[in-house]
């Protein structure tokens, strides 16, 4: 399943740097990068308040019925605009809505597709199931791995294998393709069927730079699959706004943070893949009639919803401290409202601007 088109982008990481073209600049932005990511990956992966910063759209209803009942269509409103949305649910109160635009530190969570690849293997329409999220990025520090992590070889290239759960692992290696790194989070598959698809893999361009040049060519030809599984190509995002919406509810002691994006499919794939891999239990359903992914934290620690509203639009709802009724119940009062109403609730409901943000209008 792979939606339409992509309309948005988040603002891109390259831009917001100015340092000398330097070997020791280079790889000082290079070390920066990857402290972001790894910081964004640590956030994300381990659930409850941690997680408030996801992104997300919203939905009315969630239904575990046939997946031919699902709608794939994510068409969206006719002026690209992000949806609004508020939700209906007894007890809770709305404390936050706002606009945003990301700061500094979600410059880590942008996606360049000139300094980036990411591809996608999984079950053909199956998005809880046995997925590969194989990254490729351009840059010049060393590959290296968390204090528990396995070492492995890749090709004759050292990797750091890590397990999260049962079946779900993380890998990065150099795959000595000059300036780049390669990793990958895993889920459904045995330890050895990662490192085989990983020691299959070859690049497409086996001169890449950091920073990148125009012609460079990131990403990789998978060798033999898993059975079943096939590749399920992740249109590029385009466009520069980084927009976020965020609604925040609340009902001591529980928490709920409701965000809409403009990350596009890349944003859902990378976000849907640290979810996957964060040894959670993962449930696959309905919203609004689209494609979702349900994933309750390990040692019950919160909950969060991942699809995608619209063409341009990433959703996900970070939920801590309620049940799994409570859970069904949010989705079923979850509503769009209109672009003025949502300015209503924004006004009613002003948000502290986090440093290094900005108002927008979305």
């Amino acid at each position: 399943m792979t939606p339409p088109p992509l309309a948005d982008h988040l603002n891109r990481l390259a831009d917001q740097m100015d340092a000398p073209a330097t070997p020791h600049a280079r790889q000082a932005i290079g070390r920066r990068a990857t402290t972001l990511r790894r910081r964004r990956r640590v956030r994300n992966a381990v659930g409850g308040g941690l997680l408030a910063l996801l992104v997300v759209a919203g939905a009315r209803a969630l239904q575990v019925d046939d997946p031919a009942d699902v709608e794939t269509d994510v068409a969206g409103p006719a002026d690209g605009a992000l949806p609004a949305l508020t939700a209906n649910l007894d007890g809770w109160r709305i404390v936050a809505a706002e606009d945003a635009t990301a700061g500094p530190e979600a410059a880590a969570d942008v996606h360049d597709p000139a300094a980036e690849s990411l591809q996608v293997f999984r079950l053909p329409g199956k998005l809880v199931g046995p997925s590969i999220f194989l990254h490729h990025r351009a840059a010049s520090d060393a590959i290296a791995g968390a204090a528990d992590a396995a070492t492995v070889d890749i090709r004759g290239s050292e990797g750091f294998l890590e397990q999260a759960g049962p079946d779900s692992f993380t890998l990065r290696w150099d795959p000595r393709l000059n300036d780049s790194q390669a990793d990958l989070e895993a889920r459904g598959l045995t330890r050895d069927q990662v490192l085989a698809f990983a020691n299959g893999v070859r690049g497409k361009d086996d001169k890449i730079t950091y920073p990148p040049e125009p012609d460079d060519k990131l990403g990789f030809v998978a060798g033999p699959l898993p059975k079943g599984m096939e590749e399920d190509p992740v249109q590029p995002t385009s466009g520069d706004e980084g927009v976020v919406r965020r609604l925040t509810l609340e009902r001591a002691p529980g928490a709920i943070v409701v965000t809409v994006d403009d990350g596009g499919e890349v944003a859902f794939e990378t976000r849907l893949g640290e979810l996957l891999v964060s040894g959670g239990t993962a449930e696959e359903v309905s919203v609004m009639g689209h494609p979702a992914v349900l994933v309750e934290h390990p040692d019950h620690a919160g909950w969060s919803l991942v699809w995608r509203q619209t063409d341009g639009a990433t959703a996900t709802a970070s939920l801590t401290d309620i049940d799994r009724s409570t859970v069904d119940d949010f989705i079923g009062g979850l509503e769009e409202i209109s672009k003025g109403e949502w300015q209503e609730l924004v006004a009613a409901h002003p948000a502290p601007t986090p440093t290094g943000s900005t108002v927008a209008e979305p």
